[in-house]
């Protein structure tokens, strides 16, 4: 058996649906990520 931590893993999900999330939103508004300003002020509205 591989050894992991139980409390960490159960926790996996949370970054697994913000990267679902930074994905989604990059099919959704591609055209918007040219300007870096514009890219990371979407980003973190994204993440907030």
């Amino acid at each position: 058996m591989i050894p992991y931590d139980k409390i960490l893993y159960k926790q996996r999900y949370k970054i697994e649906n913000m990267f679902a999330k930074i994905k989604d939103w990059k099919r959704i508004a591609t055209r918007y990520d040219r300007c870096a300003h514009t890219f990371m002020s979407a980003t973190r509205n994204l993440l907030a």
